[in-house]
């Protein structure tokens, strides 16, 4: 006698990309699927498009329509050409799309456990400040030592990711990076232009002839951390470090790290003195990189 009931339909998997996974002895558990992933209740942050997740006994994943894979690229860079700055181990980059436009790009990194500085600074004594920047610093010798091509731009050899080129104007024709600091202050400045230059078109032409003289690095690029806040620092059970936040770090201007930090300080306490301990100070740059800052920002509000 045949079932009155219909059969049971198993649902199609998701079809999505592999845009980068380890060789397959370098991973320990098997990879979550974008189901799995999604299905997640065992959520770390989630703001804007952009979710972070426990997946399993291993995985730490952050997706989202805003996750770029150039994170993940970042992280597998420092790991190759700076062993000094300890990040996440990244297993896998996923994209699948949703909609011709849109797409959501998967990391899965190693789920390493640790309490963010940003919770524990108040607690910390002088001594284990000191210990936690010197650890940074050489972190970020680490970083400075890592050998690049010359541009300045993001590690794929496309624009700079720092939100000062967030505007849909490319900074250049064919979207790439740019050969030379002059280049990259030039694109600073247009991009200025482009939000700013309407309400404040005397500024523009105050810039322009001003910024290529004081923003002066060593006209070389470096890579650059580029989200030196304390959120994005773990500090693990033995007291040792690991460096989150890799999603505009890139090729920049040797100033570039310290300008960015000092303007994301929030002046509440001391951690501006230890980032002067970290980093090298650019004093005569910083002012002006947190004015350039500010009025973007605001001028997303006002257009």
């Amino acid at each position: 006698m045949n079932s009155i009931h219909p059969p049971v339909r198993t649902p199609s998997p998701i079809p999505y990309s592999v845009i980068f996974s380890l060789p397959e002895n370098d991973i320990l558990e098997p990879l979550p699927t974008p189901e799995e992933i999604e299905d997640s209740t065992d959520v770390i942050s989630q703001r804007r498009a952009r979710c972070t997740a426990r997946v399993g006994q291993r995985y730490v994943v952050k997706f989202g329509t805003l996750v770029d894979p150039v994170e993940g690229e970042n992280m597998t860079f420092v790991r190759q050409n700076a062993p000094g700055a300890p990040v996440p181990k990244v297993y896998a980059i996923y994209q699948r799309e949703v909609t011709p436009r849109t797409i959501i790009t998967y990391i899965i990194m190693e789920d390493v456990t640790g309490h963010p500085l940003d919770a524990l600074w108040d607690s910390l004594n002088t001594a284990q400040k000191r210990d936690v920047c010197t650890q940074l610093r050489d972190a970020f010798v680490s970083l400075r030592a890592a050998r690049g091509l010359g541009y300045f731009g993001s590690v794929d050899s496309t624009k700079p990711r720092d939100d000062i080129f967030w505007a849909d104007v490319p900074i250049r024709r064919d979207g790439g990076a740019l050969n030379t600091e002059a280049e990259f202050v030039q694109a600073v400045i247009d991009k200025y232009t482009i939000y700013c230059g309407n309400s404040e078109p005397q500024k523009v032409e105050y810039y322009r002839r001003v910024l290529p003289t004081v923003l002066q690095g060593t006209n070389e690029s470096v890579f650059t951390h580029n989200d030196l806040r304390r959120k994005n620092i773990l500090i693990r059970q033995d007291g040792n470090i690991v460096i989150l936040g890799w999603a505009s770090a890139g090729w920049y201007p040797s100033y570039w790290d310290y300008t960015k930090a000092i303007h994301l300080c929030d002046w509440q306490d001391d951690w501006h003195e230890y980032i002067g301990k970290i980093l090298t100070e650019y004093p005569n740059q910083q002012p002006w990189m947190s004015t350039l800052r500010t009025e973007l920002w605001s001028s997303r509000f006002v257009r």
